[in-house]
Order: C-alpha cells, then structure tokens, then sequence
C-alpha cells in the first residue's frame, strides 16, 4: 500500500469505526491518483478540497459497497493486513480498473469476489478542477 494521505479527505465521524477506515483509504487512493501530467493535470497547491456532490457521490458508493460485501472486506482486512483503509483503497483501484486492486494481494477465491463486486459498480468519475473544487 502507498504511504500517501489525503490532504482534502473529510473527517468521517461515522459509528462504525470500520466503515470510516474504509472511506479514509478511498479517499486517499482517489486522491493519490488525481492527473499530474497532460492537459488535465491538477496544480495541487490550488485545490481547496473535494467539491459537496463528489463527497456525496464517494460515501454512496462506499457505503453501498461495504454493507453488501461486509463479511468479505472483514476478512480481506485481516487477510490482506492492510485493514479496512486498505480494502477502500483496493476498492478504488479496482473499480477505476488500475493495474492493482483486491484481485492483486493473492487471496484467490476472495480477492476476486471482492474484485469482481468492486468492478459492478463501474468506475466513480474522472476528476476535474473548478475553481479549486475536485467533481467527478
């Protein structure tokens, strides 16, 4: 897993500790993968943060996800020992179809269950810059 946190994740204040980790590590992949090269590039310095519809949209789907697939991302957590951040950065990475993700970490039948979850729900947006805001 990359050592990089996100500087505009918002707090989560959520009751399930889990599901805060779990949006946390989305949060910072999303935010790890934002465009540094070409035309579409971010100049980080100037982002204020991630626009309200595209936090919205972001919990939704990890929401969605962690309660469908709950008993899975407990054990990937602990199988994959990178814990619950770890499985919503994975859920990121596999559903933007990167080169790593949850079908990566060798755990066989359950990292593609988890992969092939995470892939249903189709990618989350490119991210695009207005006026210091992140949308997808």
């Amino acid at each position: 897993m990359p050592q990089f946190h996100s500087n505009h994740a918002p707090g989560f204040n959520y009751a399930d500790s889990d599901f805060n980790d779990f949006l946390e590590g989305y949060f910072d992949a999303a935010e790890w993968l934002w465009p540094e090269d070409g035309e579409d590039a971010f100049d980080r310095s100037k982002v204020r943060g991630w626009s309200a519809a595209a936090k919205r949209s972001m919990i939704a789907d990890c929401r969605d996800f962690y309660r469908a697939n709950k008993v899975d991302l407990a054990a990937y957590a602990e199988a994959a020992d990178h814990g619950m951040s770890g499985a919503g950065h994975d859920f990121f990475l596999t559903r933007e179809g990167h080169g790593a993700g949850f079908w990566d970490r060798g755990l066989g039948e359950l990292g593609e269950r988890l992969a092939s979850a995470a892939r249903s729900h189709g990618t989350a947006g490119y991210p695009y810059l207005v006026r210091g805001w992140v949308h997808l």
